[in-house]
């Protein structure tokens, strides 16, 4: 991803969030057929400064056969009118915030870490409210379910994360952004203003 050195983000806890935050990625892989996308929920946790990550796809998905993997995170992003700077000779842009992460994958096949990540899949999106399907799931349709698919390790061995804030301008320039973008109103709008107001986050 390039990235200008003002756009460049390296808070790892403040990334780690925003990962977290927009979990279901896109995981890009080169396989034999070309470039192959899956739109996939993933797990984020950290471990001595390295990031590490868990998802799941059918078992029919060629991204079972990778080794090499590009797992993309985005999150709020808007058009910036040039008619916001209040100056001349100005350009529209769109701000953003992204991460890609460069990783390796790895296929689990321990039976009980499967069914831990189930379990922790769903407490990650519904809390304890995942209980109330999970404990009327009985073993042999678990078991029916957990043969078609395959969950996977991803070792994220790169991390680049880009924060597009109109940082390159004057601080009047991106108040008078900031100002445009909450008029706007709308949810990415207001979270990008939120974002330029607090950067560096």
């Amino acid at each position: 991803m390039y990235t200008p050195k003002h756009f460049e983000w390296t808070d790892t806890a403040n990334i780690l969030a925003f990962m977290r935050a927009n979990s279901f990625a896109v995981v890009v892989a080169h396989g034999k057929e070309g470039l192959e996308a899956q739109h996939i929920p993933l797990l984020m946790d950290e471990d001595n400064g390295r990031f590490v990550m868990h998802g799941h796809v059918a078992i029919a998905s060629p991204l079972c056969h990778e080794k090499d993997v590009l797992a993309i995170f985005t999150g709020p992003h808007a058009y910036v009118s040039a008619r916001w700077y209040a100056d001349a000779n100005m350009v529209p842009t769109w701000n953003y915030l992204a991460v890609h992460t460069r990783c390796r994958l790895e296929v689990i096949e321990d039976a009980m870490a499967v069914r831990e990540l189930f379990v922790r899949l769903g407490e990650t999106f519904e809390g304890t409210q995942a209980k109330q399907w999970w404990d009327k799931l009985d073993n042999s349709r678990y078991e029916q379910l957990a043969k078609g698919i395959k969950w996977f390790r991803l070792d994220v061995i790169d991390l680049q994360a880009k924060a597009k804030l109109s940082q390159n301008h004057p601080l009047e320039r991106r108040k008078h952004v900031i100002a445009a973008l909450r008029e706007g109103g709308d949810h990415d709008q207001r979270a990008i203003a939120d974002a330029m107001e607090n950067w560096p986050a």
